[in-house]
This record gives structure tokens, sequence and C-alpha cells, in this order.
């Protein structure tokens, strides 16, 4: 197989159906667009003429359905939001949480009707989610619950990188702020 460098996030169109078929965590959607079904790194077999996604470097050790994540805005597409999670609580037990990532799902951000997750997310909010599912290659959370949601807009921290006294880990991206 022909690895890349590229990530995948769920919901992203990879390719065409006419030039690879849909390998492990993928798709054909009705237009014959090849789409990623969870995050993890794209991989292209030539030989066979399919595409994989495969297991994305994170650590969702200890994450599980029903745990209450607060994390911070990483990436907004139409469909997806991406949440780098900074700690988790379950049980009455607050953990930090380093190089975890986890998607938002359009259909899971709202009880209403979303158009876009550009409607309700931006890169740095801070955003309280439920995790849905943990796969090896994901973590899927949702807002749509009651007390979940935007929790501080990227306007409110300016300095201080921490939500309800809880300090995040620095981010390591060099995104200008």
């Amino acid at each position: 197989m022909a690895d890349s460098k590229k990530i995948a996030h769920p919901g992203q169109r990879l390719t065409v159906e006419e030039e690879y078929e849909p390998g492990t965590n993928t798709y054909t959607d009705d237009e014959g667009n090849v789409i990623a079904s969870s995050s993890g790194h794209i991989s292209f077999n030539e030989d066979e003429r399919n595409v994989h996604v495969q297991n994305a470097h994170h650590n969702a050790k200890g994450l599980e359905i029903g745990t209450i994540v607060v994390g911070r805005i990483s990436l907004v597409k139409d469909a997806v939001a991406l949440l780098t999670i900074g700690y988790a609580e379950k049980n009455g037990q607050k953990r930090q949480i380093f190089d975890s990532t986890g998607a938002i799902g359009v259909a899971r951000a709202s009880r209403d009707f979303v158009r876009s997750m550009h409607d309700l997310f931006q890169i740095g909010d801070f955003v309280r989610a439920k995790v849905s599912n943990v796969t090896p290659y994901s973590v899927e959370l949702m807002t749509a619950d009651k007390g979940l949601g935007k929790v501080l807009s990227r306007e409110h921290v300016v300095r201080d990188e921490s939500v309800d006294g809880e300090v995040f880990p620095r981010s390591t991206n060099t995104e200008q702020e």
C-alpha cells in the first residue's frame, strides 16, 4: 500500500469510486464520492485500487461512551467539527487528557436543524461534549443534549487556556490567534 501522510476526518471526500473503491473506514455516497467514515491516515492501495483510513494516533485511553469531555475546537467543516480534548469527567472524577481528538458530526451537534457547523462553532471555542462512540480509529462526540455545547467562545479566551478552573495543555499547533 502506498501510504500518505495526510489525515482524514469523518465526512471528508477522499476520491471518486471511478478511481478507487472504498476500503476500511470509508464508504461511497450517492454521488460516487469515496468518503472517510472515521479519523485516521489515508492509505491508497495502487495494486487493488482501493482507499483506506487507518488508525490515527490519538490517546483515547479511558474514554468511554457517556464520558463528558471539554476541549477546544481545532477544525470546523460544514459537516463536522474536531475537538482537541482537554479533560474528561465521569462519575465525578476529572482527569486531563493529552493528544486526543474527537469529532462532532452535524447530526449530533444540536436538536435543531444545523446547515453548517460554522453556524455553531469557530476554531478556538471551548466546548463541552459527551462521548457517543469510541472506536480504534475515532472518538465520536455529541453536543445536542442539555448542558452541552459551546462553553466559551474564542473571543472570551484570550490569554488564559482554562475553563471552569481546569487548565488545558498548551497547543503544539502554530495557529495564529
